[in-house]
């Protein structure tokens, strides 16, 4: 169960840095999770 947190911080950490850079087209607005519906979950 561990693992499964882990991964989940890491997820949420490399998804956080593609939405600072704005790689998924929206420009990059870092400290505004849920930017790109990917990480609306993760990002609360």
């Amino acid at each position: 169960m561990k693992k499964i947190g882990c991964l989940l911080i890491v997820c949420s950490l490399m998804i956080s840095c593609v939405t600072v850079r704005g790689k998924d087209g929206t420009p990059g607005k870092p400290g505004s999770p849920g930017t790109s519906g990917v990480n609306s979950t993760s990002g609360k």
